[in-house]
C-alpha cells in the first residue's frame, strides 16, 4: 500500500511535533480506493482465522497479529515512503518492525471468543527497566493507517504530551478533560511516540479498520521470530527494505565462527 505521488509533506515538522506532542496526523496519504481493497482482505482473514481456530481477538475489536502471514499481499502494508522517512528520523535508517496488527473495534455477535484483545486500558507501548523506568527518548515508534473513519469519542483516546514523562500511566489517574481522540479520515495516517498514553476507544456496530505498525532499532527483539517464517519466494521479489525490516539484517550470528557482528547491511 503505497501513498498518494501528489503527496506534500515536511519531513523535519512533522518530527518536531512527535517529539513535542507524541502525536502527528498526516491528511489524504493514501486512496480510499486502496483501503476499501485491504478491508475486504483483512475481513477475510478474520474469517480465515476463525474457521481454522486461530486467534484473532473477539466480538469487540478483531485483532489480526502479523496481518501478512495470511494475505501476502498485506506485506505492502509495513513499508510506505513517508513512514520509511519518519522512522529514519526518528530512531535511525536501520530500524526495523517490532509488532503489525490490524484492528478493527467493531462488534459483530457472530464473531464470539473468550480470548481478550489487547489495548483496552490506559497503557503505554513503550519499554520500562529499574521498576518502572521509561527510555528517554523513546525507543519505538507507531504507525497508525485509517483504513476507515475515526471520529467523535470512539477513537483511539491518548493524553497529549504524556510521552514526555516516560512513566506509565496510574490506574483511575486520567481525567477526563485530559483526554484527546486520535480522529481521522480514510486514507489517513497518525504516528506516535510509543511512550504516549492511550487505550482503544469503544467498540461500535460499524466497520473501523486500522493498522499499527511498531518500529524500533535493529537492536530491539520483536514480538514474532519473522525471520524464521517460511517465505518462499514471495520475500525475494520485495525491495531489501522488506528483509531489512522483517530483521533479516540484525539476526546475531551463532557463535563466534559465524561472525562477531550482528547488523548486516543489504
Amino acid at each position: 500500500m503505497q501513498e498518494r505521488s501528489d503527496l506534500n509533506y515536511d519531513l523535519n515538522k512533522l518530527v518536531n511535533i512527535i517529539k513535542r506532542r507524541g502525536l502527528v496526523l498526516v491528511k489524504n496519504v493514501f486512496k480510499k480506493k486502496s483501503c476499501e481493497l485491504i478491508k475486504k482482505k483483512l475481513e477475510k482473514v478474520v474469517l480465515k482465522r476463525k474457521k481454522n481456530n486461530e486467534y484473532y481477538g473477539n466480538e469487540n475489536c478483531q485483532a489480526l497479529d502479523s496481518y501478512f502471514l495470511d494475505d501476502f499481499s498485506l506485506i505492502n502494508l509495513i513499508y510506505q515512503k513517508i513512514t520509511d522517512e519518519v522512522m529514519s528520523k526518528l530512531i535511525d535508517e536501520d530500524y526495523v518492525l517490532i509488532s503489525p496488527c490490524a484492528r478493527n473495534p467493531q462488534f459483530q455477535e457472530d464473531l464470539k471468543r473468550a480470548d481478550k484483545v489487547s489495548g483496552t486500558k490506559w497503557h503505554t507501548d513503550s519499554r520500562f527497566i529499574q521498576n518502572g523506568k521509561g527510555f528517554n527518548p523513546s525507543l519505538c515508534y507507531t504507525s497508525v493507517i485509517f483504513l476507515d473513519d475515526f471520529i467523535g469519542k470512539a477513537a483511539t483516546n491518548y493524553v497529549s504530551k504524556s510521552h514526555l514523562t516516560y512513566k506509565y500511566p496510574k490506574k483511575n489517574y486520567i481525567l477526563k478533560k485530559d483526554i484527546s481522540y486520535l480522529k481521522g479520515k480514510q486514507g489517513d495516517i497518525a504516528f506516535f511516540d510509543t511512550a504516549l498514553w492511550h487505550k482503544m476507544g469503544k467498540s461500535l456496530n460499524h466497520s473501523r479498520w486500522s493498522i499499527f505498525n511498531m518500529y524500533g532499532p535493529w537492536f530491539m527483539k520483536p514480538y514474532f521470530r519473522y525471520w524464521e517464517i517460511k517465505y518462499g519466494n514471495k520475500l525475494n521479489s520485495k525491495k531489501n527494505i522488506f528483509k531489512k525490516l522483517l530483521h533479516f539484517n540484525s539476526v546475531p550470528p551463532l557463535d563466534h565462527n559465524e561472525g562477531l557482528s550482528t547488523l548486516k547491511k543489504s
